[in-house]
Order: structure tokens, then C-alpha cells, then sequence
């Protein structure tokens, strides 16, 4: 685990309840490499997940999500019945509609990660091979985690107001099946061209305070991790109670060069053309809509109210 994390994160280990404990996997078929790897190999990941829990005397159940708000009542009632942990199998996205089902109750929020980007996953160490993820869920101790809410909505890792979220709308997902990554640059490029002299307004209210900006880029995040090895909310911390908001100005060529070359290496934060806040409570307004996106998935567009829940999931990672 990333130690950072790992420090922000801790706390006294829980056991589970029984010495065969009973857990519900959560399946996305469609998920990244998930839905590649079900089609292929003689043995499914299905039974190499129930083959590996099984070493470890675990019960596993098995869902085959259809829909976000399938997987979100499932996830519910699994911790109504009582169930050890609910278990999310696929990418950042199948992990967000679980833990929607999640928010408020001590039933913890287990992930065995085969999306795309696998942003939590990365952030908090959990192994990309199946076996390798399926030991380290049967090891690690429960911790509590922030959640982000928009309407109702939450997510763990960040959302993204403008650009990136433009290029979720516009990311063609079967050549995300077949690209992987590869999907999203093609659509980031795309959407550069389509949208390269689009100034949008905002009106940012943080707890409070007001502040206006001419954006391209609003992301508040929850993890410092955005993808890749991209930390662009640097200064996050999942269990601190609060929100990190990284302000991407529009600037002039020199100015966005410097915001790229900056976000690369951690140290955007400090540009000019970037502005840094931190809050419980964020309102986002603008002239006209803009696209929003939490954990990759398309949201309501805004305006855009985001609020922390402090600590409100578990999480076996």
C-alpha cells in the first residue's frame, strides 16, 4: 500500500466475524480487462476467484451486476443480511456504485481490481493479478474511508468538472475493451481539438467562501491519485474529513504547458494558472452546463454540489 495511505487510513484491525466468512462478489463483466478476460481461458475468473477464497476457507456468492442501481440495492441488502464484506469485481466505476450501496452501514467494501485504470486499487496497493488481489483481500485489516456525494451520488476517488468529463461522454467504450487506456487518450485528444477554444466560468463557493474562475479543468478529489503515475490532487488524504479542489485555469499556451509539465511531476499545485482549496462543502456554478464525471461514470451536469461524508464506507484494503 502506498505509505501515505496506509498512515491516513489506518485503524485497530477487525476481524471477520466467523471462521468461515460469507462475502458477495460483485461482478461487472464488462469492466476493462474484466470483460476480455471472461471471454477467453479455459478457467473464468469467476472460478478463480471461488478457487482462491476457498484457500482461505472464505464462502463466496456470486452476483452478475446488469446496472449500477442493481449493483448499489445488492450491495444494501447483502449488509442487511449481514454478509462479511461485499466484494466489487471490476474497475473505479463498479467500485462507486457498490460502495453507494455501502455508505452508512459497517459492512465493509471489499475489491478485486480488473477495470481500466484501477485508480483506488493502485492508490492503497492492492495486487492487478487476480490471486495476487484475492490474497491481499483475505489479509487486510477494515478501514474507513471518505466519500464524496453529489446529488445523492458518491464517489471515492474524485470528480471531474470540464474537460475530463467531456472525455468520459465522448470515450467510445469498445475501443476502451479492445485499448484499454490507449481509448481514453484518443478521446482526450479528440476532445482537445473539438473544445480547444471553449472558456468556461465558474462561480466556486469552498465552505463558504466564493471565489471565480475561467477554467478547463475542476477536479475534486478524495486520493491524491488521479491515473497513471498523475497525482493531481496532491494533497489529498482519504480520511481527513475534507476535499481537495485543483483549479486548472484557462491560460495561454506557455501557461498550459507549464500546467501539464507541472501535474506530471506533483507540482502544479503552486502555478499561477492552478488554484488549490480544501473544504467540506463545495458549490460549483457555472454559465452554462458542463459535464461532470465521478470515478469515470458520466454525472448530472452542473451546477454541482459536493460534499464529504467523513468516514462513511468501510474498506477491507
Amino acid at each position: 500500500m502506498n505509505p501515505d495511505l496506509n498512515e491516513e487510513l489506518r485503524i485497530q484491525p477487525l476481524e471477520y466475524r466467523t471462521d468461515h466468512p460469507r462475502v458477495l462478489l460483485l461482478a461487472n463483466q464488462s469492466s476493462g480487462r474484466c470483460g476480455a478476460r471472461w471471454r477467453q481461458g479455459k478457467v473464468s475468473p469467476l472460478e478463480r476467484i471461488r478457487t482462491c477464497l476457498a484457500d482461505w476457507k472464505v464462502q463466496c456468492e456470486v452476483h452478475l451486476g446488469t446496472s449500477p442501481q442493481e449493483a448499489s440495492r445488492v450491495a444494501r441488502q447483502a449488509a442487511l443480511e449481514g454478509y462479511d464484506a461485499v466484494v466489487a469485481t471490476g474497475g473505479d466505476g463498479t467500485l462507486r456504485t457498490v460502495a453507494q450501496g455501502l455508505v452508512g452501514t459497517r459492512t465493509p467494501l471489499g475489491l478485486l481490481p480488473m477495470g481500466t485504470e484501477n485508480v483506488l486499487a493502485r492508490s492503497v496497493g492492492i495486487p492487478l493479478d487476480l490471486e495476487g488481489a484475492c490474497r491481499h483481500l483475505v489479509r487486510s485489516p477494515v478501514r474507513q474511508m471518505d466519500v464524496g456525494s453529489v446529488a445523492g451520488k458518491h464517489f471515492l476517488c474524485f470528480a471531474g468538472i470540464g474537460f475530463d468529463a467531456q472525455v468520459v461522454e465522448e470515450v467510445d467504450y469498445q475501443a476502451k475493451e479492445v485499448l484499454g487506456s490507449m481509448a481514453y487518450v484518443v478521446a482526450a485528444l479528440g476532445t482537445a481539438w473539438k473544445h480547444r477554444d471553449l472558456a468556461l466560468r465558474a462561480r466556486l463557493t469552498v465552505d463558504g467562501h466564493t471565489f471565480e474562475h475561467e477554467f478547463w479543468l475542476i477536479l475534486v478529489g478524495n486520493i491524491p491519485l488521479y491515473g497513471g503515475q498523475l497525482r493531481l490532487t496532491p494533497r489529498a488524504c482519504p480520511r481527513d474529513g475534507l476535499l481537495d479542489v485543483c483549479v486548472f485555469e484557462k491560460a495561454d499556451a506557455l501557461g498550459t504547458l507549464r500546467q501539464w509539465m507541472g501535474a506530471a511531476v506533483g507540482a502544479h499545485a503552486e502555478l499561477p494558472e492552478v488554484a488549490y482549496y480544501l473544504g467540506r462543502e463545495i458549490l460549483i456554478e457555472t454559465d452554462t452546463p458542463v459535464a461532470v464525471q465521478l470515478d469515470g461514470d458520466p454525472a448530472p451536469p452542473t451546477p454541482a454540489r459536493i460534499q464529504v461524508i467523513p468516514r462513511g464506507v468501510d474498506v477491507r484494503f
